[in-house]
C-alpha cells in the first residue's frame, strides 16, 4: 500500500522552500545574539522597540534611514537600551530630557566617534532582526480587497 504521508499542494499553497526559509530567518532573528564592544546586549523586546519611538528625534524615520548622520542619533538609542536592563531605566522614563540625558551621557563613554557607522549598521541589524519574527498573515490566494488581518465586512 502506498504511502499517505505527502503534501497535497493547493493553487493557494504558498511555496514551501520560501516558507521554509522564512521560518530558518525567524528562527536565527529570534535567537540572535547582539553584542557592542564585547558586551551582550539585551534583545529587542517591545518594550524596548516603544520607548525607541518615543525617544527617537521628529525627523521622519525614512528620511533618518536614508543619511546615515541623521539616523546616528536612532542607532544611539536603540544601542542605549539594548545595553540596559528595564530595572535600570524605569526610574526615570517618564522623563524623557533625563532619559535622553542618560542616552547621551552613555553615547559619549561607549561609542567613540570613528563606531558611528558600525553602530549604525548594528542597530539596523538589531531592528531588522526583531521584526523578522512578527507574524504575518499567510496569503489565501484569493482576490480581494483585504489585506493582512483586516476583518471581513
Amino acid at each position: 500500500m502506498p504511502s499517505t504521508d505527502r503534501t497535497i499542494l493547493a493553487d493557494d499553497t504558498a511555496d514551501l522552500a520560501l516558507e521554509d526559509d522564512a521560518l530558518r530567518q525567524r528562527s536565527a532573528a529570534y535567537d540572535a545574539a547582539f553584542e557592542w564592544q564585547g558586551r551582550p546586549l539585551q534583545p529587542y523586546s517591545i518594550t524596548r522597540e516603544s520607548l525607541y519611538y518615543l525617544l527617537r528625534p521628529p525627523t521622519p524615520l525614512q528620511t533618518a534611514m536614508r543619511r546615515p548622520e541623521t539616523f546616528l542619533a536612532d542607532a544611539l538609542i536603540v544601542l542605549y537600551l539594548c545595553s540596559h536592563t528595564s530595572e535600570q531605566w524605569q526610574s526615570f522614563r517618564d522623563d524623557l530630557p533625563r532619559f535622553h540625558a542618560a542616552v547621551e551621557a552613555w553615547a559619549d563613554a561607549h561609542v567613540p566617534s570613528s563606531l558611528g557607522v558600525e553602530a549604525i549598521s548594528l542597530s539596523l541589524k538589531i531592528i531588522n532582526a526583531a521584526a523578522s519574527t512578527r507574524a504575518v498573515a499567510r496569503p489565501t490566494g484569493k482576490e480581494s480587497p483585504e489585506e493582512g488581518n483586516s476583518p471581513s465586512p
